[in-house]
C-alpha cells in the first residue's frame, strides 16, 4: 500500500535533514571545491530552504517554486521568526492559488523584504496552479511556457548570487 503523502512528509524531521545538509552534503561539496551554495525547492522544499538559511549562512541564495505554507504548519515551525533570520537572497515564484504570505504584501515576504531589500525577488504567476513548475502537463503550452519562464528566472537568480 502507498502511504499517505502528508504522513510521509510529516515524518521527515528537520534535525535529520539538517544533519544531512550541514554534516554530509556541504562538507562533501566543499571537498570537491565548491565554495558557494544555493538551494532550490518545490512545494515543501521552500520550508527546508527557510530553515537552512535561517540557521546557517552557508547558503547564498534560495529559489522557491510554488511554496507550501502547510509544510511550515505541519512541522510546527514559526515561519515569521525564520524570516527574521534569513540572510541569503531569495526568489519566490508563486502560483495564483499559493498562500498570500509568499506574495508581495504578505507578512512573511514583508519581513524578508525588510531584511533582504533587493535580494528578495517575488514573481507571481496568477494564472498558474500550485505545482505547475515541476508537474507541467506537456499538452498545455501555456503552462509549459510559464514553467519554463520560472525555471529561467531561477537559473538567472542563482547565477546572480552564486
Amino acid at each position: 500500500p502507498i502511504p499517505n503523502f502528508g504522513e510521509v512528509l510529516g515524518s521527515v524531521k528537520w534535525e535529520q535533514t539538517r544533519r544531512d545538509i550541514f554534516e554530509i552534503l556541504v562538507p562533501y561539496m566543499r571537498s570537491r571545491g565548491v565554495t558557494t551554495f544555493g538551494m532550490v525547492g518545490f512545494c515543501w522544499g521552500p520550508r527546508v530552504i527557510a530553515r537552512a538559511c535561517a540557521e546557517n549562512e552557508t547558503f547564498s541564495a534560495g529559489v522557491n517554486f510554488h511554496p507550501s505554507w502547510e509544510a511550515f504548519d505541519m512541522h510546527g515551525d514559526k515561519p515569521f521568526e525564520l524570516a527574521e533570520k534569513i540572510k541569503a537572497a531569495q526568489l519566490y515564484c508563486t502560483a495564483g492559488n499559493d498562500n498570500k504570505n509568499f506574495k508581495e504584501g504578505g507578512q512573511f515576504t514583508d519581513i524578508l523584504r525588510k531584511n533582504l531589500g533587493d535580494k528578495l525577488e517575488l514573481v507571481d504567476y496568477p494564472n498558474m496552479m500550485h505545482g505547475w513548475v515541476n508537474r507541467t502537463p506537456t499538452n498545455k503550452p501555456e503552462i509549459e511556457k510559464e514553467a519554463a519562464d520560472a525555471i529561467e528566472r531561477g537559473l538567472a537568480f542563482l547565477n546572480k548570487y552564486l
